[in-house]
């Protein structure tokens, strides 16, 4: 493209051309998962960084509160590609990502249930307004959409492909029964998982995000012994 024009100006690509395909090639580059390497390189079949060898396949994906959403859902695509083809979504390199660990910090997962008044998680503050407003519709209007065939496909469904997760919940949140839905329902598909819980004046929604406290760094701590066995080669303790 950079060579089209080069003797002959009406002929070159416009400014906007020249800016779409550096964001094209920004979106291939790989910063190197090795904390002694960190070389960006441009992706290549082999998932391999050219300078380190280090491999780029395994992925270990984490998200707090919406986040907990953004990430189920992602996993959930990634293992059903239909999805993304029926939502319109091109998803680069959707075939070769491979989410090893999921880690889900209060997160919420159903909207069905957060726009649900009978469910206790929908008494989280604002949950019914920022579910409504993220669907495009008025609350009424989101409860029936939901229940429609294009509204389930916003919804994670969760299968046996759904990859091992750590699921941190504390007892002053609301979510914490999109935490409990969550467990119960990998525990029914023997989906290997575990749960971890804050309780005591620490306890409310997001907690550990603050690293400061003891409690954080504990939880950290059970993070990382969790997901590090599904990053082999990746770290060392």
């Amino acid at each position: 493209m950079f060579v089209i024009g080069k003797f002959a100006p009406n002929e070159r690509p416009l400014v906007t051309d020249f800016k779409k395909a550096c964001l094209r090639a920004i979106q291939k580059l790989i910063i190197c998962s090795n904390p002694a390497c960190k070389r960006v390189y441009p992706y290549n079949l082999n998932k391999v960084c050219p300078f380190c060898n280090r491999q780029t396949e395994n992925v270990v994906i984490a998200g707090e509160s919406a986040g907990g959403y953004y990430i189920t859902f992602v996993s959930h695509c990634l293992s059903h590609p239909e999805v993304l083809e029926k939502l319109g979504i091109e998803f680069r390199n959707a075939d070769k990502i491979k989410i090893k660990a999921l880690v889900s910090h209060c997160g919420c997962f159903n909207l069905r249930s957060l726009v649900d008044e009978k469910k206790e998680q929908s008494k989280f503050p604002d949950i019914r307004l920022m579910t409504s407003t993220f669907i495009g519709k008025n609350l009424e209007e989101t409860r029936k959409f939901l229940d429609t065939e294009e509204g389930k496909l916003a919804i994670p469904v969760f299968d046996s492909s759904f990859p091992p997760s750590f699921l941190i919940w504390a007892t002053k949140d609301y979510l914490r029964y999109e935490t409990f839905d969550l467990s119960e329902e990998l525990t029914k598909l023997g989906v290997t998982h575990k749960t971890y819980k804050a309780d005591g004046k620490i306890a409310a929604h997001a907690w550990s995000i603050a690293t400061i406290f003891k409690e954080s760094k504990d939880c950290l701590k059970e993070t990382i012994d969790f997901v590090l066995p599904y990053l082999p080669g990746y770290f060392t303790k």
